[in-house]
């Protein structure tokens, strides 16, 4: 089993970053688009039932305005006012049934009209009767009863009054009829007709408070007058109460209201925004379970997981710990897991590569010693030649012989350059000291049939030259250009400082080359019997594309088997300078050296 003491530190950071980069960002995710869906689906029920609310209320006004108009209508008609004067005159039972039939045809046109589905009462002075007009059950009001309506409204001629309160009617047990109460214009008092009208109305929008749907929602639909006294709601048990006893101090009620035109009531709407996202918060509560149970698989997971990992990379970690004290022999270890054993097998692989390169190595380093011990003990050669020079130069000069004693000189600058350069760049001015050492002794070589001209800006000898660059150069103008030449050979050197580069142009009138030859010019396995120096123009080039990349050019120009003929080898490199040449130049010996252009 796994070593508990090792499997906190990656069982816990596994499950800390589960928590941190899964987990937690789930939750709150899962929180934030559950509180959108919440507030939106509150928002969008709460424009529905404000829509509907305002609808109910706009077709309570609109049955309140026509009752009201055929009210005001009834009651501003001469020849109910006239009937009315004649029933409240009548002496005989026989003048009070006329009047009542005349009466109920006058009224009977505004009911059949407009499809009045109440009562009309019209009350007379001094007299405890009325007359009653009807097209519905009536709910048989005594005088006393419309007395009490009477009371609830003030005298104010010629303007209908809604009364504060709603009745009962049609054997509802459920109030939803409203009474307006209009008394005749002050003008016809003389006549002394009848005191007051009294229509009694059902109100057909409240009626819907009533219905099953209303009845069984969980909202709640009121109607209340100014006093907050709750007149009509489809909860039953609440009319007669006080709006009060049904709003709480919770946050989570949606109270919607909209005031009834022309009357003192109230239309108001309650909601409970729990009941509106029960749906939604029994599928987040489901979600949360999920992740809950999937957060301990998880967990589950990772302890048999990781048992299965960590042996084995625990067993790989003391394998390196071998390894790292030089013991290369160690045994593969097999994996439950596809990836440890190409990890397991890798490491197996590359643990028997270095047994086999660290052998290879220490065989190297021996034979590298052979060699260095060999290489010094060759360099005795070339620095008792130079001994040797510099006898025969003292000898030379004792003798008084100045031929050999400058051959010798030229000779010894250009074994010593080589035995010394350290550098792979060195100044233009060191590269001419040894270029003309060299230029002497071809001289001496060749009878002196060429002579070397130099031009070089006086900028150029402290610029910075790859070591030996001139020298396979100035060979091939000398062996192959010249080789035809017994006198009058020219060679002529010219380095320019031109803007950032150093051009350097090596020519000569020679014989020349062929144009369709000068392409084979750098390749090194061309036959070199014509005293071409293949193999040095092809290691010029070369160092140049590894010192300068694309910075370098080098360009053949040839006009061949004329007399004008001639070759000329152009080198284009970066202009450089070391800061210290530089300084001594202007007496700046002081400052820092550093390579500029």
């Amino acid at each position: 089993m796994l070593n508990m003491k090792k499997k906190p530190k990656l069982f816990n950071s596994t499950i800390l970053s589960f928590s941190i980069l899964v987990l937690l960002p789930t939750l709150l995710i899962f929180s934030f688009v559950s509180t959108k869906i919440r507030t939106e689906m509150i928002n969008q029920n709460t424009r529905i039932e404000t829509n509907t609310l305002y609808q109910t209320a706009l077709n309570i006004e609109t049955e309140i305005k026509n009752n009201s108009i055929m009210a005001s209508a009834i009651v501003h008609n001469e020849k109910i006012i006239d009937e009315g004067l004649v029933f409240n005159m009548a002496k005989s039972r026989s003048e009070n049934y006329n009047s009542h039939t005349n009466l109920d045809k006058y009224l009977e046109s505004y009911l059949v009209s407009n499809n009045f589905s109440g009562e009309i009462y019209l009350l007379f002075n001094d007299k405890e009767d009325f007359h009653l007009s009807r097209n519905s059950t009536s709910i048989d009001a005594s005088y006393d009863e419309l007395q009490k309506i009477l009371n609830l409204s003030t005298i104010d001629n010629d303007k209908a009054q809604i009364v504060d309160n709603l009745f009962n009617n049609f054997g509802f047990k459920y109030p939803h009829t409203m009474a307006i109460v209009t008394y005749p214009p002050a003008y016809w008092g003389y006549k002394k007709s009848y005191t007051a009208e009294i229509l009694i109305a059902p109100l057909d929008s409240i009626k819907q408070f009533y219905n099953n749907e209303n009845i069984n929602s969980s909202n709640t639909i009121l109607l209340v007058n100014d006093d907050d006294k709750i007149l009509a709601s489809n909860k039953i048990d609440s009319i007669g109460n006080q709006l009060s006893s049904l709003i709480t101090e919770d946050s989570k009620q949606i109270i919607i209201k909209k005031p009834i035109e022309n009357t003192n009531w109230t239309l108001i709407r309650i909601m409970d925004s729990k009941d509106i996202t029960k749906t939604v918060d029994k599928i987040f509560t489901v979600v949360y379970i999920l992740l809950v149970v999937l957060f301990i698989l998880y967990i589950i997971y990772n302890i048999i997981i990781l048992v299965l990992i960590t042996n084995p990379l625990n067993q790989l970690i003391e394998n390196m710990k071998e390894v790292g004290k030089g013991k290369y022999k160690i045994h593969e270890i097999p994996t439950f897991f596809y990836e440890l054993n190409s990890l397991s097998s890798s490491f197996h692989s590359m643990v028997n590569e270095l047994d086999k390169l660290n052998t290879e190595i220490e065989q190297a380093h021996n034979e590298t010693l052979i060699h260095e011990i060999e290489a010094l003990r060759f360099q005795i050669n070339p620095h008792f030649m130079c001994n040797s020079l510099s006898a025969i130069r003292m000898m030379a000069m004792i003798a008084k012989n100045d031929a050999i004693k400058r051959m010798s000189t030229a000779l010894m600058v250009i074994m010593e350059d080589n035995l010394n350069g350290t550098g792979s760049f060195s100044s233009v001015k060191h590269e001419l000291k040894n270029i003309e050492s060299y230029i002497y002794i071809m001289q001496v070589r060749y009878g002196n049939s060429f002579s070397f001209e130099k031009e070089i800006d006086e900028e150029c000898k402290i610029a910075q030259i790859p070591s030996m660059l001139l020298q396979p150069l100035i060979e091939n103008s000398i062996l192959h250009g010249l080789r035809n030449k017994e006198k009058n050979g020219i060679i002529k050197l010219k380095i320019k400082h031109i803007e950032n580069k150093l051009e350097i142009v090596i020519s000569d009138n020679g014989i020349g080359i062929e144009k369709e030859k000068i392409k084979s010019i750098f390749d090194k396995n061309t036959d070199s019997s014509k005293g071409f120096n293949h193999i040095g123009l092809s290691n010029v080039k070369r160092r140049l594309e590894l010192l300068y990349k694309n910075e370098s050019q080098i360009i053949i120009k040839s006009k061949a088997n004329c007399e004008d003929s001639f070759f000329m080898q152009i080198i284009t490199i970066p202009f450089y300078i070391i800061k210290e040449e530089k300084n001594k130049k202007y007496g700046l010996e002081n400052e820092k050296n550093i390579i500029s252009r």
